[in-house]
This record gives structure tokens, sequence and C-alpha cells, in this order.
């Protein structure tokens, strides 16, 4: 049995970062990011004596927990939320201090507002619960949409209402390999595994996108579907998945349809 230990720190790693639109260009390069990862794997090799010399018996098995943490971002700011640019879904991508950068983060879907009474108002303002961040001023919630909760309760959904999903690092991972002979012959196989992962549905996702515009009927840069969009969101409620894999589901789809809400 083989026991290993690491801990590494990555400094001054790249990362784009945003500079005032006034500027030639929107980004630059900048190495003021800085990684931990530490871990632990164990490796176990076994060879059991067979009292017939034709056959041969030989594998290992192998259990790795590995850990990254955000040390450093850019600016010395304590939490940073970016979009993926690789996965094609413009995931937001979260960087705090002392967490996974690989941790999920998105709106807390509570179902859908089936009249304009249900949406919250503004008592200082007068106004509805609208959309904010990327999206513009004046987008309100309104019947059909999906809910989502407002966590600081400033009646504006933006990413200041971002929520903890999940990770995709998985706790443990590992393999097991083993070697068989009969004589002449000889078989190896090799097998591996992770446990206590999280992963988003992107592939139900794809499956909800066509009930944004079934039809293909745009007016300006309005879609005539929202009632379908909301109809999605249920279906999902309805399915057989499990509690884990639902609950993520109707969460990544109701982000995804609010990427391209017209309100």
């Amino acid at each position: 049995m083989t026991y290993e230990t690491y801990y590494k720190q990555s400094d001054k790693i790249l990362r784009s970062k945003a500079i005032a639109n006034h500027n030639a260009f929107e980004n630059v390069l900048t190495n003021e990011a800085a990684m931990v990862n530490m871990g632990h794997e164990v490796s176990i090799n076994f060879r059991p004596r067979l009292r017939n010399s034709d056959w041969d018996l030989s594998g290992t098995a192998t259990f790795a927990l590995n850990r990254d943490y955000t040390t450093a971002l850019p600016d010395g700011v304590r939490q940073l939320i970016q979009p993926d640019n690789t996965s094609g879904y413009n995931l937001p991508q979260f960087f705090r201090l002392g967490r996974n950068p690989l941790t999920f983060v998105l709106y807390d879907y509570k179902g859908v507002y089936k009249t304009d009474d249900e949406v919250p108002v503004n008592p200082l303002t007068g106004q509805r619960y609208r959309a904010g961040g990327e999206f513009s001023a004046g987008k309100f919630f309104r019947a059909g949409d999906p809910i989502f909760t407002d966590i600081n309760g400033d009646y504006i959904l933006d990413e200041n209402d971002l929520v903890f999903v999940g990770n995709s690092q998985p706790a443990v991972t590992g393999g097991l390999s083993v070697f068989t002979r009969y004589k002449n012959w000889s078989l190896r196989t090799q097998f591996s595994y992770t446990l206590d992962r999280d992963i988003l549905n992107t592939a139900l996702t794809d499956r909800f996108r066509n009930y944004d515009t079934p039809t293909g009927v745009i007016e300006g840069n309005q879609t005539m579907s929202r009632g379908l969009r909301a109809i999605g969101c249920l279906q999902c409620m309805a399915s057989t998945w499990g509690q884990c894999g639902l609950s993520q589901c109707v969460r990544f789809y109701a982000f995804d349809s609010l990427q391209s809400l017209s309100l």
C-alpha cells in the first residue's frame, strides 16, 4: 500500500479582467489570481497466491481526495462572477476566496407566476419585481414568467440573487486495474469511478429550448412563446427524476429561460 499527500500553490494565474468601456478594448490579461490544490491518494496493490499455477491474478486499487481553493482574485476582491464562455450556455462562473472554483451558482426557481398580482411590488418605488444586471431596466415580471427568489430583497433579479446549487468536483475519485492470466491467455481490465459530484442537466435544457420559439414567430425583439416557456418549467417539475436531479433540472432551465426573456 502506498499513501501520498500533496499541497500545491499556484500564483500569478492568467485570467481575463474587464476594464472601463471607454478604452480601445474591453478586457486585459492579468496574473493577479492564485489557487491552492491539496489532497490525499492511496494505492493498494494485491496479488493473491493461487493453488493452481495455471492461474495468475493481480491488481491495483486507487482512492483519491482532491480539493481546490481560490486564494486570490484580481484587484483584491473577495468574490467574482463571470460568464462561462466555453460551455455554450453562458453559465455564471463563481469565484470566492476559500471556495472551490467549480461551484455551480444559479437562480433559485420557485414556480411560475399565475397572475400579475402575484409579482412582488417594491413599496418604496411602486414598481414590480424586474430583471436587472445584464438586462435593461424596465423589464418587469408578469403572469407566465418564472418565479426566482429575490435573495437580497431589492426587487431586482441580478447576480446578487444567485445561490449555490452544487459542485462538479467529485468528493472521491479512483480506479481499479485487474490482470488475469490462464496459461498463455491473459486479460487486463481498467475501471475508474467518481463519487458524490453534481452535474447540470444541460441535455434536458437543450430539449426545452424548443419551447422558446416553437413557431418561429417574432415580433420586434419579443418572442410570442411566453406561455410555452412556462409549460416547459411545469413539465420539468412533473418529471420522474430524483430530488437532486429534479432540483438542478428546474433551476437550470429557469435560468436559461431568463437569458432569452423578453418582458
